[in-house]
């Protein structure tokens, strides 16, 4: 696997851009036999495995159709460098900075021991943060962020998006999660997709981009 950020980042670019060049068709059929789960914040992934730059998934925000679990916690961290490509809709996040007491808003704050049990929240705590940028990407656009960079994704109930994304290996060892509500430790399991719902989601993906929407 490659070392640093920046060289993860630029290589996959590249893998990203190739996969899509030569048909989301093979995607869609791995997609089909994947281990597939609603996250808490309600879109679903599918894990299509490991890649030689670390794994692969797909992700997609169903429109009207989403089953969130801890949806009012949805500004986090990854452990690992993430770059995706958004195969249909819109996909838009906000990046949030962790600043000083005085300078943002304070929130709730929990970790998530991610390489042990990546659906145990342990509450620690407020902090505070600061918004530093909004930023939408469209159809064949590159989006990445690097580990330990808190964002929210915006993808309204009634819009639909979908994204291949390459991670890197884990960087570090805990996801930050970050609430203006209370949050409390416990375990979050994540719902898993059926297979007529599995079914129905990746015909869709399929039709959209053959259809080029």
């Amino acid at each position: 696997m490659i070392e640093s950020t920046a060289d993860f980042l630029v290589a996959a670019q590249i893998e990203l851009r190739e996969m899509v060049r030569t048909g989301v068709s093979s995607i869609v059929q791995r997609a089909r036999h994947a281990p597939a789960a609603w996250h808490p914040n309600g879109f679903v992934v599918f894990t299509l495995g490991a890649h030689p730059l670390g794994n692969l998934r797909l992700h997609i925000w169903p429109a009207m159709h989403r089953k969130l679990g801890g949806a009012e916690a949805n500004v986090h961290t990854h452990v690992w460098d993430l770059c995706s490509t958004v195969l249909s809709g819109t996909y838009g996040e906000r990046i949030f900075h962790v600043v000083g007491d005085t300078e943002g808003e304070e929130v709730h704050a929990a970790e998530i021991d991610y390489l042990r049990d990546p659906d145990v929240l342990t509450a620690v705590g407020t902090t505070s943060l600061q918004s530093a940028a909004v930023r939408t990407f469209g159809r064949g656009e590159l989006h990445m962020v690097p580990a330990g960079i808190a964002h929210e994704t915006i993808i309204p109930l009634d819009r639909y998006a979908s994204t291949l994304l390459l991670t890197s290996k884990a960087r570090i060892e805990r996801v930050q999660v970050f609430s203006r509500t209370p949050l409390v430790s416990g375990r979050r399991p994540r719902l898993a997709v059926g297979e007529d719902l599995r079914s129905r989601l990746l015909d869709e993906l399929q039709a959209r981009v053959e259809e080029g929407r």
